[in-house]
């Protein structure tokens, strides 16, 4: 008899057991949705090493990396003479490889060149269109690359979730306020856009469709484009987080990622996931 109710408290206690599961689950998910975040930033830090495939999708050519079958993510460099292949785009592509996308990553000659024609925003606009036509994408844009894409998402009316890292709101005023900067780089590098300050308005973001989630990354001192721009940016495109760190510097990391950046980022990785 006594083995009988050992056995009856065992079965309840499991039934339990089996009904608080998705509560514990759930109230332990934001510690995990950290812990991923912890690794992909973690990830950064790898030298890259995968084969990369190549592609072209409307008028570019494209790196790939990642699972064939993820979610599309299409990730634009910014200012940089190496284009696609600078190693720590690179390696931002192979972790976010690591997080289950299949990143596509045009090699944008007029951002290399600093040949900010007004084909640019077309162009890139064709190959967010060349993914949207295999269903829900992603983006992450990097610099000024993250300002042009965003433009080129309004001009689309794409729905893609956005992360923008050290992206700017005015081109035009981000030239203006290196122009007797002592910063050699920052002053070099924009001393070179010398398109009119309306040609130069075609490449800032516009406001998006009101369902794109935009997350805005940007560091506390970045050298090239005004702290200042990440709240300019989410007053045009209504972001859904902002996070000003020092973790960041342009788009070089400090050291490990605080506890606030672990938060942005894993929130930022949920809805690139979503789509």
């Amino acid at each position: 008899m006594l083995s009988k109710r050992v056995h009856a408290r065992s079965r309840r206690a499991f039934v339990v057991a089996l009904g608080l599961t998705p509560v514990l689950v759930a109230a332990a998910q934001p510690l995990l949705d950290v812990a991923r975040a912890a690794r992909f930033l973690t990830r950064l830090d790898q030298e890259p090493t995968q084969e990369l495939e190549h592609a072209r999708l409307g008028p570019m050519d494209v790196q790939v990396v990642g699972p064939e079958g993820a979610m599309p993510l299409l990730l634009v460099h910014g200012v940089e003479p190496l284009g696609a292949a600078e190693p720590r785009l690179r390696a931002l592509a192979e972790a976010l490889a690591g997080e289950g996308f299949q990143v596509f990553t045009p090699d944008v000659r007029a951002l290399r060149e600093l040949d900010l024609g007004a084909d640019l925003v077309e162009e890139l606009g064709q190959v967010g269109d060349a993914l949207a036509e295999r269903g829900p994408f992603a983006i992450v844009g990097v610099s000024v690359g993250a300002g042009v894409i965003l433009r080129a998402h309004a001009e689309r009316g794409w729905r893609a979730p956005v992360l923008s890292i050290g992206g700017h709101a005015d081109l035009a005023d981000v030239a203006h306020a290196h122009e007797l900067d002592e910063d050699g780089y920052a002053r070099e590098v924009m001393s070179q856009l010398d398109l009119a300050p309306e040609a130069l308005a075609r490449l800032d973001p516009r406001p998006l469709d009101a369902t794109a989630r935009v997350f805005v990354l940007h560091g506390e001192g970045d050298p090239l484009v005004p702290p200042d721009h990440a709240a300019r940016v989410c007053a045009i495109v209504a972001c859904e987080r902002v996070l000003v760190t020092p973790w960041l510097g342009h788009v070089e990391r400090h050291g490990e990622g605080p506890w606030a950046v672990l938060r942005f980022t894993a929130a930022a990785l949920d809805a690139l996931h979503r789509g």
